[in-house]
């Protein structure tokens, strides 16, 4: 990978970035709310961040899925599937040769810890705070697209179903390898400022 880097203070969200735990929230409505005569909910199905088609049709709102999403953390986190292949080696060399840090608002902390080491992720950098704004941090990765970056922050959105809407000028990635290049990218972009 790339040499040691430490000019750029990075902030990556957990979930919908390196955890998936819309799987499980997917397959639990798909075999508890799933209306008769319904083609079953897949992730592409959270078009936004009300959860999309798969609140609206199995007739669960917003707080309903984010309760169902704590259940799965408090009683099966090993269970949530990371983003993709390469997502723990990248955050584990991120998190050891960047100024990174994981950064998340879930509300089961000990569940998402665990699932995290489970799958080999590094939680020596892991913050638990809902107000990431408060944060100084150069560089956001964030699969939240209600998440507003202040002006000094850089934004790389993880591509996911609920953030498609957004504006295409947005940088975005679609597997976690990308991420070394970007912030290396945006280390001598800043350096040569």
């Amino acid at each position: 990978m790339l040499k040691k880097m430490n000019l750029i203070k990075t902030f990556i969200d957990v979930d919908g970035v390196i955890l998936l735990p819309h799987t499980p929230l997917v397959t639990y409505v798909n075999r508890h709310h799933l209306p008769s005569g319904t083609v079953p909910f897949t992730n592409e199905d959270i078009t936004d961040w009300g959860f999309g088609r798969l609140a609206k049709t199995s007739g669960l709102d917003w707080r309903q899925c984010v309760d169902i999403l704590h259940d799965i953390y408090r009683t099966d986190p090993r269970s949530i599937p990371i983003a993709d292949e390469h997502v723990v080696e990248t955050i584990n060399w991120l998190l050891g040769n960047t100024d990174s840090y994981l950064l998340s608002a879930n509300a089961v902390p000990d569940g998402l810890t665990e699932s995290l080491r489970y799958h080999g992720v590094r939680t020596d950098r892991l913050i638990f705070n809902g107000q990431k704004e408060a944060f100084d941090f150069q560089v956001a990765v964030e699969d939240n697209p209600t998440y507003k970056p202040k002006d000094s922050q850089i934004l790389i959105l993880r591509d996911q179903p609920w953030n498609r809407y957004l504006p295409a000028d947005i940088r975005r990635i679609y597997d976690s390898i990308e991420l070394p290049g970007i912030i290396s990218e945006l280390r001598f972009c800043s350096a040569a400022r």
